[in-house]
Formats: C-alpha cells, structure tokens, sequence
C-alpha cells in the first residue's frame, strides 16, 4: 500500500511537471476560445430573446384589443340584465296583482252563476193528468231538487278549489 501510494504521487508529479508548460501555453487560447464561445451564445440567446419579447408584445397587443372588445361586450349584457330584470320585477308584480283581481273576480263569478242558475230553473211539468200524474210530478221535482242542490255543491267545491290554489300561488312565490 504504500508503494502504491508512493508510485501515485510519483505519476501526479511527473504529470504536473510535463503539463505545466503545455498548459501555461494553451490557457490563454482556451480562454480565447472558450469567450468567443460565450459571446456567440449571449448574442443568439439576445436575438432568441428579443424576437420572443417581440412576439409576446404583439400577442399581447392583439389580445389587448380581444380584452377590450370583450370588456365592451361584458358591460353591454350587464346593462341588458339589469333592464330585463327591472322589467321581470315589474312583470312579477303586475302578474301577482292580475293573480288577486281574477280569484276575486272568480269568487263572485260564482256567486253571480248560483243566482242566475237559480232564476234560470224552470218549473217541472209532467204531461198527462190524474192520480198518476201527481205521483210522477212529485218524483220529477225531487229529482230536479236533487240535482240542483248536487250542482250547487259541485260549485261550492270549485269555488273552494279556486280559493285553495290562490293561496297556494301566495305561498310558492314567497318561498321563490
């Protein structure tokens, strides 16, 4: 091990000793070199940058323009949602007005059509005379009665319905 060593050094030193004066020469053409390489490097990454920067500045110049013409774009439909919304609001308003007016036209629809139904109802007659005859006038006029008092419910129930959908229009505009 340590004529290895020994024989390790020995090489290190003939080597300094042969190179020194080759290297003493061929440094300053190295260093020649190796700024000549550096500068041509420099000067083609300046004009790589330059030509990118140029390409970015007209890119941005054109999307620039794009920007505008989209902020342009953007302040027009906001000013159009802000009148459609001025207008729904009015509309929601008229329409729950038109809502009230026509349940409380409907309700007295009704009442008028129960009087009308009940100047319209004509007498019962039944053709033909005698014992019979009255037997049958009374089950005819019971029959009419009975009918009539089922249509008057059947309105009442309509009438009803009309009153429960109204309210149940209130309720869903409010929790809208």
């Amino acid at each position: 091990m340590n004529y290895t060593r020994t024989g390790r050094d020995l090489a290190r030193t003939l080597a300094r000793a042969v190179s020194e004066p080759v290297t003493a020469k061929l440094w300053p053409r190295v260093e020649e070199i190796a700024a000549r390489h550096a500068r041509q490097v420099s000067e083609r990454f300046d004009r790589e940058l330059a030509a990118f920067r140029a390409e970015m500045t007209e890119r941005q110049q054109a999307a620039g323009g794009d920007m505008d013409r989209a902020h342009g774009r953007i302040d027009e439909v906001a000013g159009w949602h802000q009148d459609l919304a001025g207008e729904f609001d009015s509309l929601r308003d008229r329409v729950g007005k038109l809502e009230h007016e026509l349940s409380r036209v409907g309700a007295q629809l009704a009442a008028l059509d129960t009087r009308v139904a009940e100047t319209e109802r004509p007498p019962v007659a039944v053709a033909g005379g005698g014992k019979a005859a009255a037997g049958d006038l009374n089950k005819a006029t019971a029959l009419v009665e009975e009918i009539r008092a089922e249509h008057q419910r059947v309105r009442a129930r309509l009438t009803a319905v009309a009153g429960y959908e109204e309210r149940l229009g209130r309720l869903e505009e409010h929790l809208a």
